[in-house]
């Protein structure tokens, strides 16, 4: 057998054992090129809303607070597929918090397209990936890419900005339309209110309350529409410290509410929920 197994090969000629060789490379060139091969990645995601309709949206508190560092996600052979590394979460109204999570994610890195994915997708800002941890199922959407893929599109600034605390707000419905925020509630705000993350960072200062009397919409005997100081309810101006996200000329601040005059965001403390105005704001 190895006689004929060796008269076999003295029988090659140049040309055979190039051919051989042709083959062999291409069959290896093939492999890869094709070949996929396994890395584990660290991305990060922003929590969904649970109803698909509302993909976009925050989840509401009782769902956000069911997430924990150190949460993980198994295959079926009971290896880790993914885990929660960071976590970072606030209140965005009084009953819906933004969560992001940085999740340590076993992914499968495609040479030829330089992608990694996971879960069939692609991990691209804004893929939709299902996560079936320990704690909690959830969606979350990829905003941030394994390195060396990630890039750092925002920074983040800090703005003094004034806002607007109305203690009467007349509506578009006319002037018997009213809503009312109790003095006592604007009062409340003092100087050195702060408002946090989960993980401890400022999002905003109070740095100064001005109080000041509401004006009432009111009109006289020979129905002339006059404004009035209100004897009993009050505006708050307010002066804070803010943390913005700048992408490229944009600010943003809570994540995705525009740094813009005359919108409206909301003011989350501890123990007081309120929705000023801003009326100015510069960066310092």
């Amino acid at each position: 057998m190895k006689k004929k197994r060796f008269n076999i090969l003295k029988s090659f000629t140049l040309i055979d054992y190039i051919g051989v060789t042709l083959i062999v490379l291409l069959g290896l060139s093939f492999f890869l090129f094709f070949m996929r091969k396994q890395a584990g990645v660290n991305i990060r995601v922003k929590v969904t809303d649970q109803d698909v309709l509302y993909a976009w949206n925050n989840p509401r508190s009782s769902y956000a607070n069911r997430f924990v560092i150190g949460d993980i996600e198994m295959d079926g052979l009971g290896r880790i597929n993914a885990k929660i590394i960071g976590l970072e979460k606030f209140n965005i109204t009084g009953q819906q918090k933004v969560v992001y999570l940085d999740i340590f994610l076993k992914t499968t890195f495609d040479k030829r397209s330089g992608m990694y994915y996971a879960k069939g997708k692609p991990l691209v800002y804004g893929t939709s990936l299902r996560f079936n941890f320990k704690n909690v199922i959830f969606d979350g959407i990829v905003t941030e890419l394994p390195e060396p893929y990630r890039q750092r599109f925002y920074e983040y600034r800090i703005y003094e900005l004034n806002a607007l605390l109305k203690g009467i707000n007349n509506n578009t419905q006319g002037i018997l339309s009213l809503s009312f925020i109790e003095p006592e509630v604007i009062r409340s705000i003092k100087k050195g209110d702060k408002v946090s993350d989960s993980n401890g960072k400022v999002l905003f200062e109070v740095t100064n309350v001005v109080i000041r009397p509401s004006l009432r919409i009111t009109t006289n005997d020979n129905g002339d529409v006059l404004k009035v100081n209100d004897p009993v309810y009050i505006d708050g101006i307010l002066t804070l410290n803010v943390r913005a996200k700048v992408i490229g000329t944009e600010a943003y601040i809570l994540d995705d509410v525009p740094l813009k005059i005359n919108e409206v965001f909301p003011l989350i403390f501890d123990n007081l929920s309120v929705y000023p105005l801003i009326i100015s704001f510069k960066e310092i």
